[in-house]
């Protein structure tokens, strides 16, 4: 009897020590392209794997034999994997778009009416203009045109051969004509590109009229 009661008390101090393992990680396996700091780094991360683990038994027994429950938690550094990733290039979707439009030869033609009358300060009035753009314009491009308002200033020679600059309100006419090749339609609505520009000169006592004459391509899309 008193041999089997030192025989549990023996078997009771044996499940109480403390048991420690060592976890043993397998190094890591070096590669072909591995540079001599990366091994260097494994080694010491293989080093501080090597951990101690305590199993301490449950404080509570039942029955007859003591049963030990252990609980194993294991913090390891995260695993680092080198690789090259190539970035391949996609070239974009090309966009399609509409066949290009054929423009037509044609001339435009600007005529710059200015809205200052000498020795008459109201100058040429709104009811005067719509007048002329209706009796000289109109009348001479029935198929169109178009105007704008605009501000301009140019030199005037006074009586004594000095010079001033002179600011005045500005009406602009533009005008368009498909040419193609032939030459006498282009000179035909020239002159009465003129005609128009030499009413208003002398309708409104102007020095001058300009008038511009553009070649270029267009159309109606």
């Amino acid at each position: 009897m008193v041999a089997m009661t030192r025989k549990r008390k023996h078997d009771e101090e044996e499940a109480c020590k403390i048991k420690t393992t060592t976890l043993l990680v397998p190094p890591p396996t070096p590669t072909t392209r591995q540079s001599p700091r990366l091994a260097k780094k494994q080694k010491l991360d293989y080093a501080q794997t090597a951990l101690p683990l305590a199993t301490p038994p449950d404080s509570t027994y039942g029955g007859d034999s003591p049963e030990a429950t252990t609980t194993l938690t294991l913090d390891l550094p995260p695993v680092k994997k080198a690789f090259n990733k190539r970035v391949h290039w996609t070239p974009p979707t090309p966009i399609r778009t509409q066949a290009s439009t054929t423009l037509k030869r044609g001339r435009k033609w600007e005529i710059f009416f200015g809205r200052e009358i000498k020795d008459d300060c109201a100058g040429v009035t709104d009811e005067l203009l719509c007048d002329f753009l209706e009796n000289e314009v109109t009348a001479r491009f029935p198929q169109g045109s178009t105007y704008t308002g605009a501000t301009g200033q140019w030199s005037r020679t006074l009586d004594d051969g000095s010079t001033v600059v002179v600011k005045e309100g500005t009406t602009v006419v533009f005008l368009v004509e498909f040419e193609g090749d032939d030459l006498r339609k282009v000179q035909s609505f020239r002159d009465l590109v003129a005609e128009a520009a030499r009413a208003y000169k002398s309708r409104f006592n102007q020095d001058a009229v300009l008038v511009c004459e553009i070649e270029c391509l267009m159309d109606f899309i």
